[in-house]
């Protein structure tokens, strides 16, 4: 339970201080134009070195390119499991965890992280290691990606109806 609190506090938060957003399906032609042009603003490998730094101040227009732009990328596989999500399962079960377990836990979750970098349990887990391992500077930059992921995401639809459903890249998104 404690390991979905803060997932469940980082979407209260988006929630509470949201401002309304467009809902607006993704433009799949037009967000491949974008992040292929290297003199644009929404250029992939940029935008994706600004994720990757955590940088909160990136707008919805770039959140959206980075997260639904990721589906052109070399390395995208929505149907792919890691094998390091066993290993931080098998570690979460335990009863009792210790400061090097949570370090394992942030070390496995961060090479997720490599092959993967829009996984929302891989970033939670970081999240919940940086918390238990007090470390601030790598809690804020996992809240921001999560927050960046999210807001793509709920940008995207309010998934009440078919007409309005929610665009994910991941089939884990779905969930």
């Amino acid at each position: 339970m404690k390991r979905y609190l803060i997932l469940i506090c980082v979407a209260m938060y988006g929630q509470a201080f949201a401002q309304k957003v467009e809902l607006k399906k993704p433009d799949y032609k037009k967000i491949e134009s974008n992040i292929n042009d290297s003199n644009s603003p929404l250029y992939y490998s940029q935008l994706m070195e600004r994720y990757l730094r955590g940088d909160s101040t990136m707008n919805l227009e770039e959140r959206r390119h980075l997260y639904y732009g990721y589906t052109f990328q070399k390395r995208y596989a929505p149907y792919a499991r890691y094998a390091y999500s066993d290993s931080v399962r098998s570690l979460l079960a335990r009863e009792h965890l210790e400061r090097d377990d949570y370090e394992r836990i942030s070390t496995f979750s961060e090479r997720e992280l490599r092959e993967n970098p829009f996984s929302l349990s891989a970033i939670n887990q970081k999240l919940i290691s940086a918390e238990h391992l007090q470390d601030t500077t790598d809690f804020l930059i996992h809240l921001s990606k999560m927050r960046i992921v999210f807001d793509a995401l709920l940008s995207s639809g309010d998934g009440l109806s078919r007409e309005t459903a929610f665009y994910v890249i991941s089939t884990s998104h779905e969930y």
